[in-house]
This record gives C-alpha cells, sequence and structure tokens, in this order.
C-alpha cells in the first residue's frame, strides 16, 4: 500500500514519512494518527499538492535609459518559481475590478482612485485559487525548476546623487540562464526570507 505524501502546513515542503517536523521551516509535521482520522471524515477538497508559499513582483527595464518596463509576478511554490508577465489587459482588469469593489463598499472617488492602486492584490487572489500546473502554463511565463536553480543574490541599492532612484535587485542563476529583475513594493529581506523557505543556502 502507497504511503500519501505529507506536506509542511506551513511552507509546503514535502515530509518523509518518519520527520516530525518540517526540515526546511521547523514547523512540527502533521501526525499520521491524525491523517487516519481524517480519512473517516466526509469527503472534503484535498489540499494543492503544490501550495503557492508566496508571490514576489518584479520589473524588468530595457531600452534607452531603461524606459521599457515589463512587470512579472514570481509565483514561489516548494518545487519552482514561475515568472508571470502581467499584460497591459490583466493589469486594466484588475484595476477595474479593484474599482468596482471600492464603490460596492462605498467608498468615494478619492477612496475608488486609492483601491485601483491595490491591482495586484486582485492579481494575487486570483493566482491562489488557481492550480499551480494551469499557472505554469500560461503563454509566455517562464518556469524556473527549484533544483536547476545554482544562486540567487538580493541587493538593496539606496539613491545617490548620480542615480537618486532607490531600489532593489534579484539575480537568478541557473544551469542555462542568468535573470535580473528589480523587486517591486518589497525589499531584498522580505523577498529572501521568502526564497530561503524552499531554496535555502542559495539564496544570497
Amino acid at each position: 500500500m502507497d504511503i500519501e505524501t505529507r506536506f509542511c502546513s506551513r511552507c509546503g515542503n514535502p515530509l518523509s514519512p518518519g520527520d516530525r517536523f518540517c526540515s526546511q521551516c521547523g514547523a512540527p509535521a502533521p501526525s499520521p494518527q491524525s491523517s487516519e482520522a481524517d480519512s473517516l471524515q466526509p469527503a472534503s477538497p484535498s489540499p494543492s499538492a503544490e501550495p503557492i508559499i508566496d508571490v514576489i513582483p518584479l520589473q524588468q527595464r530595457s531600452g534607452f535609459m531603461g524606459l521599457s518596463v515589463k512587470s512579472f509576478n514570481m509565483i514561489v511554490t516548494p518545487q519552482r518559481l514561475i515568472l508571470l508577465l502581467i499584460t497591459k489587459e490583466e493589469m486594466n482588469e484588475a484595476v477595474r475590478t479593484a474599482q468596482e469593489r471600492a464603490r460596492a463598499a462605498g467608498k468615494g472617488l478619492f477612496g475608488q482612485w486609492e483601491a485601483q492602486m491595490a491591482w495586484m492584490q486582485v492579481l494575487y487572489e486570483r493566482y491562489r485559487s488557481t492550480p499551480v500546473e494551469r499557472l505554469a502554463q500560461t503563454p509566455g511565463c517562464i518556469v524556473i525548476w527549484n533544483q536547476n536553480v545554482r544562486s540567487i543574490r538580493l541587493k538593496d541599492f539606496r539613491g545617490t546623487k548620480k542615480e537618486p532612484r532607490s531600489y532593489s535587485t534579484i539575480e537568478i542563476k541557473t544551469d542555462r540562464e542568468t535573470f535580473e529583475f528589480e523587486l517591486l513594493t518589497m525589499k531584498a529581506k522580505e523577498a529572501r526570507e521568502i526564497l530561503q523557505q524552499t531554496l535555502g543556502g542559495v539564496v544570497h
């Protein structure tokens, strides 16, 4: 009889049959007795075998003076990193959804404008309600398997007189390629803590 694979309830790391604690984050592992008891309960939808740990927003600059900008969301799971390009259509749709929610909540014009700035949250909710495998099949996305990652380096740059803009960067090196992005809405430390949950010592 096959032993059903268990996963950490905190970070999603696969657990071995004898594990009492997660080898990645140290959280207590669910007991086999609990799993057997749960099997006697009425059937309910099982949790995803590949949960989303977190979402890291990124952007990539190119062209003259870096004026051409592409926005991405990096989906972090226990098995891989999924880089999803955010299209203008997706962004506009998410903004409209945020505005509609603000109107439904009785917010005025200023409140609606403020709410539309939270369009990224609308996308995050959509990702978490979509199977990871389907996200990985999105046209134009980049899938990086954790086992192929050689190093990830994150840095914060403070503004100077020559370059007044403060920003944070991430460099992902794999067996074959190197990807470079700027972080959006979070600093290097926060992104590092998220990635170390699944990639451990290769994150610097």
